[in-house]
């Protein structure tokens, strides 16, 4: 019995280094990476230089490369830190930030190949788009701020936004959203830190606004337009 099941365990390595192509990197995973390069470079006078650490080459490892983060046992990404990839200072991306034909359109189903990934930080790169039904699940710190997002990124159905069931830290300050974005945070139980600072929200909150983040510890909501008192 014993030496059947190593005979089981070796293919199943065989396998898994068949299906991995040999290298640290998961295929899908740098595929997925070079489109996110090629549409930030397409849409972006600056890019000239942009991630220049990320190569159309069989042999370069997406492991290795600058703002990826892999495990370090099943070489799948994890973190992504894809913030102000034109590295302006803040006083120029503030004066980028409100010109119109500066916005680039994100579509969120360019990270479905990243199953594993834990971080996807992409702030400051004034990006519009939707998260629809095509984003990865298992996201424990997502952050949007300094972005043009609105009511337009969140799916239909305000019960869907539960597939971001692990999700802890969530920033989307510095964007456009009312307080139609509620309904769907209630849907995020784990959340422990929130950041609504510098959106377009108003009016008076209620309890029922927060009823289901018994986790929340910190709540950022400076720069919008609330009256009355916190319900808490």
């Amino acid at each position: 019995m014993r030496s059947w099941l190593t005979v089981v365990n070796w293919v199943v390595m065989v396998l898994l280094i068949q299906l991995h192509g040999g290298l640290c990197c998961w295929e899908e995973e740098r595929l997925g990476l070079l489109d996110f390069k090629a549409f930030f470079k397409s849409n972006s006078e600056d890019a000239i230089d942009l991630l220049p650490s990320w190569l159309d080459d069989d042999y370069s490892d997406c492991c290795n490369w600058e703002r990826v983060t892999c495990n370090s046992t099943t070489d799948r990404v994890t973190q992504l830190w894809l913030d102000n990839l034109n590295n302006n200072s803040l006083s120029d991306y503030y004066y980028i930030h409100y010109q119109p034909e500066n916005i680039l359109f994100l579509n969120f189903s360019i990270f479905l190949p990243f199953k594993h990934l834990i971080s996807l930080n992409l702030s400051m790169n004034n990006l519009f788009g939707s998260i629809g039904n095509a984003a990865p699940e298992n996201l424990e710190l997502l952050d949007l701020s300094w972005n043009r997002f609105n009511s337009s990124l969140l799916p239909q159905d305000p019960s869907s936004f539960s597939r971001f069931r692990k999700l802890k830290h969530l920033d989307l300050s510095y964007n456009s959203f009312d307080n139609g974005i509620l309904r769907y945070l209630n849907h995020l139980p784990a959340i422990t830190s929130l950041s609504l600072a510098s959106n377009n929200m108003g009016g008076p909150l209620s309890s029922h606004d927060f009823k289901n983040l018994s986790n929340l510890e910190k709540l950022y909501l400076t720069g919008n337009n609330f009256n009355g008192s916190l319900p808490f």
